[in-house]
């Protein structure tokens, strides 16, 4: 219960702050949760140390464990960062999308959903909010039958609006349209873009993790074929990192294999939508120089070109204990190790990823083609199930 306080009040921090840059009224209501949670910790701390079996365990909660910036613990307990606005008499509202940080009307820049890929159909949102104390009135509406807007019935201080495409009634190729948030303010326009695969594109893609926009992210446990040998296997970990499980090769005693030679190997069909140049980057457990002679090695290749052979401490200095990297794969809990391909067509290909040495977990791999950016996330885009084509 303690730590889920914690967790619950460290979300509500950075919402009040996230609130707050966009002019909503419920950033003072995140903030007013922060300093009930802060409180609540204290209560419970003193419960813990006074009244817990009598006070039995007096003082085991008195160190000061709210507001750590570094190693030490701090020297008392810090509240979280909060931010709130200074509400007007008005009806104002405004109008936030997924992904951005900014708000509407006011905004210089178009209000833009990301764009729905149908061979990874799921939901993003609008959300309409508060700036003044008065209430607010609007309507919402979409200008194309195959956009469906349908108003989260969960209790929330603001309206969300969840956004998916009825892919039945879009058509084939690049679409867009405009969602219209209409009512006491200047109009706010939401656009939408939608991508459909064609049915020749469906066919190809059947049976493999496929995108049409460009970004596929695989959980590493779904592989399609986990080759094994004689000696070495490979192994789910049920409820390690942020997926279901991770997986990895046993026993971690077995000796390093470098290509050319045979080794265990995860296979993952997938679908790209053009040739070019392909960043494959693995999330993997945050694992340790642990062996005097060498790094941590791990082989990624697509179809049959040459394995490249990946060091997690390639850059020694910076990666191992206390080096300049240390510090940010601690606070993630994962090490990223990336490469680059060149494919020279697009459709169907197979990626695979090979066991160099033992005691690598992995987790998710991403595949995006090096011209498509990707913002800065701690659990990455949402993971492709394959593509099976069932309508």
């Amino acid at each position: 219960k303690a730590v889920a306080n914690i967790v619950e009040m460290n979300i509500a921090s950075g919402l009040s702050q996230f609130y707050a840059k966009q002019g909503r009224l419920s950033s003072n209501e995140m903030a007013d949760k922060v300093r009930q949670l802060f409180a609540l910790d204290a209560d419970m701390s003193d419960y813990y140390n006074h009244e817990l079996a009598d006070g039995k365990w007096n003082h085991m909660m008195d160190q000061p464990h709210i507001g750590q910036f570094g190693w030490e613990p701090p020297r008392i307990n810090i509240l979280p960062p909060i931010s709130g606005i200074l509400p007007e008499y008005n009806n104002n509202y405004g109008v936030a999308i997924e992904g951005n940080i900014n708000a509407w009307p006011g905004h210089y820049g178009a209000a833009v959903l990301p764009t729905f890929d149908s061979f990874q159909p799921r939901k993003s949102y609008i959300e309409v909010f508060a700036e003044g104390t008065l209430s607010i009135e609007y309507s919402i509406e979409a200008d194309k039958n195959w956009i469906v807007v349908t108003k989260d019935i969960a209790e929330r201080t603001d309206d969300r609006y969840w956004v998916e495409i009825d892919w039945d009634q879009a058509p084939e190729g690049s679409s867009s349209g405009i969602i219209h948030v209409t009512g006491t303010r200047d109009n706010v326009e939401v656009r939408v873009n939608a991508i459909k695969a064609t049915e020749e594109q469906k066919q190809e893609a059947k049976g493999r993790f496929a995108t049409i926009t460009g970004v596929t992210v695989i959980n590493a446990k779904d592989a399609v074929n986990k080759i094994n040998t004689n000696s070495v296997r490979w192994e789910e970990i049920p409820g390690y990192g942020r997926t279901e499980a991770a997986i990895s090769m046993y026993p971690v005693t077995a000796e390093s294999i470098l290509p050319p030679e045979p080794a265990p190997t995860l296979e993952y069909p997938v679908y790209l939508p053009k040739a070019g140049n392909y960043e494959v980057t693995l999330v993997v457990g945050p694992v340790m120089d642990f062996v005097p002679d060498r790094g941590m090695r791990i082989a990624v290749s697509f179809d049959e070109e040459d394995p490249q052979v990946l060091d997690l401490f390639e850059n020694r200095a910076s990666q191992t204990f206390l080096g300049g990297n240390w510090y940010g794969v601690t606070r993630d809990n994962v090490r990223r190790k990336s490469s680059v391909h060149t494919l020279k067509t697009s459709g169907k290909h197979m990626l695979k990823v090979r066991m160099v040495d033992p005691a690598i977990v992995l987790e998710k791999i991403i595949i995006r083609p090096t011209n498509i950016s990707l913002p800065e996330s701690y659990f990455t885009p949402p993971s492709n199930a394959l593509f099976l084509n069932e309508n």
